[in-house]
């Protein structure tokens, strides 16, 4: 079981992506996970900037890809400085209580869901 706190569907056409998954089995929501999982990696890497300027958090990222059943997820894992999962920060933005502001997110999972036709 993913871990994770961000997860996005991997979907074909919207309305045909069960049929198809049932005509041709799992294959092809892990074909389609594959694509959606490299790009992520690309974004991942590209905007692995850290809170503080010149600290990369590549370190911290782990993308990986989970079944069930027909459906295939894509996952983003993010461990945070105390050790927890802080991947829907890192995806969507937090309050930073040391800098008193918004920290935007780096929004790698959904870019690369929406370049492979996912939501």
């Amino acid at each position: 079981m993913c871990g994770v706190r961000m997860m996005v569907r991997v979907s074909i056409d919207r309305r045909l992506s069960t049929k198809v998954a049932e005509w041709f089995g799992p294959a092809i929501t892990s074909a389609k996970a594959d694509d959606v999982l490299a790009d992520a990696r690309t974004w991942a890497a590209a905007r692995a900037v850290g809170r503080d300027p010149g600290v990369s958090v590549a370190g911290d990222l782990s993308l990986s890809k989970h079944y069930h059943g027909i459906d295939t997820d894509v996952c983003l894992d993010v461990e945070g400085r105390d050790g927890s999962n802080v991947a829907v920060e890192h995806e969507w933005g937090a309050w930073n209580e040391q800098r008193h502001r918004f920290v935007e997110g780096h929004h790698v999972m959904r870019d690369a869901a929406r370049m492979n036709g996912g939501y």
